[in-house]
């Protein structure tokens, strides 16, 4: 958080496994990020809550009128293999599993909702999103990415 918000309060909780499976110097269950052939795999467990003393003092916009929502979760469960090309040079792939309560939920002007909606640029979208009663509406989605990364 900024500190030009102190009433908002986060926390954030995280659980990392990590296991080197193959190494060509060591080979099986050994391995590091300094031996080419290397392969690393992991899986990761973070939740993020976020709340603040009430709905009208959180900036997350309004749906007829009224604030969304005072407080937010996010779950993500993540796996990723690593094979590691040289010394601190790697390319993986990752995908994870992401599932939010209060998504924020853009007002609409006829039939043009503002690109704020954080549950429509997710794919979130279902009709009883502007409906009082499901105003902040959470959802789950799963991404996958392919990455090289090199670690200076």
């Amino acid at each position: 958080m900024d500190d030009q918000n102190d009433h908002i309060k986060g926390t954030d909780f995280l659980i990392a496994h990590d296991l080197f499976l193959w190494s060509p110097k060591g080979g099986f269950l050994s391995g590091d990020t300094n031996t080419a052939g290397s392969i690393l795999v992991g899986t990761h467990f973070e939740r993020t809550d976020v709340s603040c003393p009430s709905a009208a003092t959180c900036n997350n916009g309004t749906i007829l009128g009224r604030p969304q929502f005072s407080r937010d979760r996010i779950l993500l469960r993540e796996w990723n293999v690593w094979y590691f090309l040289a010394n601190r040079m790697s390319i993986g792939a990752t995908v994870g599993w992401w599932d939010a309560s209060n998504l924020r939920q853009a007002t609409t002007v006829g039939t043009i909702q503002a690109n704020t909606n954080v549950a429509r640029n997710l794919g979130c979208v279902s009709s009883h999103q502007h409906t009082l009663n499901h105003v902040g509406a959470g959802c789950s989605w799963t991404d996958a990415n392919i990455t090289w990364r090199y670690q200076f």
